[in-house]
């Protein structure tokens, strides 16, 4: 559990509230923040360090290059056992404006919820990698995630950039 790393500004905001940045959002006191990085593991690892985490995020991918989306949220509502029942669902929109691939809906967290505000990362998390038939461009990733106990829910968007790899590398043998 966490109590800093920018999450300040959502527990300022409005009741309920979209940032001026997509990727935050809250809807009472339940909020979130949806990040991008290209290493899950260490992701995990700097999450699970006793200190704030140094989190690495990008906003511009390479085809074959692994992405994965995670969901840090606050002040679920824990129901009649004590635990909350946060769920979330991931979507793709390619550079086109179309569909990439279809939704992800997952289970976040069903535990209870983190004291004193904490921020807490989503076990649910999305991971892609676009392929050499993939468009270059923009691409939006969007989460929903909803507190099933307040009914409460917040749409987190975030935006990453699919680039051509470097024509300079050379190949490996």
């Amino acid at each position: 559990m966490r109590r800093a790393l920018g999450f300040l500004l959502l527990l300022s905001a409005p009741a309920f509230a979209q940032t001026s940045d997509p990727s935050e959002g809250r809807n009472g006191d339940f909020g979130g923040k949806l990040l991008v990085t290209t290493d899950l593991n260490r992701f995990w690892t700097e999450w699970n360090k006793p200190d704030n985490p140094t989190i690495e995020t990008t906003s511009r991918v390479t085809q074959s290059q692994p992405v994965y989306s995670i969901v840090l949220f606050h002040d679920c509502k824990a129901g009649p056992d004590g635990n909350c029942k946060v769920l979330v669902r991931f979507t793709m929109t390619a550079p086109d404006g179309k569909p990439y691939d279809e939704p992800h809906e997952n289970v976040a967290w069903t535990a209870a919820p983190p004291p004193n505000h904490n921020i807490q990362a989503s076990r649910a998390s999305m991971g892609f990698i676009l392929e050499a038939q993939d468009k270059l461009g923009r691409y939006e990733i969007e989460a929903k995630v909803t507190d099933e106990i307040s009914g409460r829910s917040v749409t987190l968007r975030q935006y990453v950039t699919a680039e051509a790899e470097s024509a300079g590398a050379a190949p490996t043998t």
